[in-house]
């Protein structure tokens, strides 16, 4: 019986695969069709990473796509290219060559959102990333302000005044960060706390396709090495209130007529 149920998942696993490389094919197609009719209508060659696709075959295109992600360290897939090879086809262009590789990687780059960036920063300090988490754009004094949450936790309330909170996979990074000093806080497992102090220090021109570690410093904490917080609770102070709930709520305050001198007064009578 394990014998047949290790060969069906060979089986779907195999025909996966054939169709993955089945759409690939096609998407090769269409991208040599957009190539040659770029060429033959308006002169402008296509090239991947200064490599001409002009009269390339299936294989040698999925070749140079292969070889694009040792470039810039991202994947370009044939299935962006394609696209993008036929949205460049609707514009009135002059005869010249575009460099279609590094198109879609700075068109991915824009399209880079703050889950790649918590992904980034969570996998880097070794945590296994299955908790809560939630992004919050700060200022000068690390207050919290809005909140990009890792799942949509939002919920129909057309009364409801409070803002909604951003959701990471459709949070782009160049909408929020958009100067240098941008702070922004990180909190991940809202049992544990952890808290990540994040600081933008500059926007450079020659910017990397993706969130990258380019230095660290020391070792970073086990994940488990953090114990949940637990709120103490006054139970006494719940049920019976305290002083200070007086001062805040103005029981001091209720004018009913008696002073404490008046009431004092009972003190001297005799019953």
């Amino acid at each position: 019986m394990s014998d047949i149920l290790e060969m069906t998942g060979v089986k779907q696993g195999y025909e996966q695969e054939l169709n993955n490389y089945v759409e690939q094919e096609r998407a090769c197609i269409n991208l040599n069709n957009s190539i040659g009719e770029l060429m033959l209508s308006k002169s402008v060659e296509l090239v991947l990473f200064r490599n001409p696709l002009l009269n390339s075959s299936v294989p040698e295109i999925l070749n140079l796509h292969n070889y694009a992600k040792s470039v810039v360290n991202k994947t370009i897939d044939v299935f962006t290219t394609s696209e993008l090879a036929k949205e460049i086809f609707k514009l009135n262009l002059a005869p010249s060559k575009i460099d279609i590789g590094k198109l879609a990687s700075e068109w991915l780059s824009e399209k880079d959102t703050f889950e790649s960036l918590y992904k980034t920063i969570i996998h880097s300090f070794k945590f296994k990333g299955d908790q809560m988490a939630s992004f919050y754009m700060s200022n000068e004094d690390w207050d919290k302000g809005h909140e990009i949450s890792l799942m949509d936790l939002s919920y129909s309330d057309e009364e409801s005044t409070e803002e909604t909170p951003s959701v990471m996979n459709s949070a782009i990074l160049k909408d929020y960060m958009d100067k240098s000093d941008q702070k922004i806080i990180l909190v991940y497992d809202f049992l544990k706390m952890w808290i990540f102090l994040v600081e933008l220090i500059g926007i450079e021109e020659n910017t990397p396709n993706s969130p990258e570690i380019t230095l660290s410093i020391g070792i970073s904490p086990d994940e488990d090495s953090k114990e949940e917080i637990e709120s103490p609770v006054d139970f006494t102070k719940d049920l019976y209130g305290s002083q200070d709930d007086e001062e805040d709520y103005g029981f001091d305050d209720f004018e009913d007529g008696f002073s404490d001198e008046d009431i004092s007064d009972y003190d001297s009578y005799d019953y």
